[in-house]
């Protein structure tokens, strides 16, 4: 399945739709955008809250400008078409309305970012293999 950049950004920013769950609870479909820079996911207290994600302890994250600032991190679950993700620890989110998928997501989905396209694709597994065998 094909998703669209999000052109609301220059340059435009790579998005996947995801569902938030907790156990039969699901939240969504959401755009999420892709961020590669990130080490970790950020998802909206306030939707965290609606699919009732349990809080996981306090945490700290650092920003692109190196400051270290004080989070709340929730366990929850982040469907990506097919793909669900159990148990993900993400950072609520106070201030923001959007989700950055960081890499704890994004390192477990074969992904095909195609800039001059603008579009992102989630790679099948028959792609996958044989991506990985021309490699040798």
């Amino acid at each position: 399945m094909t998703t669209p950049y999000h052109s609301g950004y220059w340059p435009p920013f790579p998005t996947l739709p995801i569902v938030l769950q907790v156990e039969d609870l699901r939240l969504g479909p959401f755009t999420a955008l892709l961020d590669t820079g990130a080490d970790i996911t950020l998802i909206p207290t306030d939707l965290l809250e609606q699919v009732g994600a349990a809080e996981s302890g306090p945490a700290k994250v650092r920003s692109h400008f190196g400051e270290r600032l004080p989070a709340q991190l929730y366990l929850v679950g982040i469907q990506v078409q097919k793909i669900v993700l159990p148990g993900v620890y993400v950072i609520g989110d106070d201030v923001g309305k959007e989700m950055l998928l960081g890499r704890d997501v994004l390192n477990k989905l074969a992904l095909f970012l195609d800039g001059p396209a603008q579009q992102t694709d989630v790679l099948d597994d028959a792609t996958v293999n044989r991506l990985r065998a021309r490699r040798g």
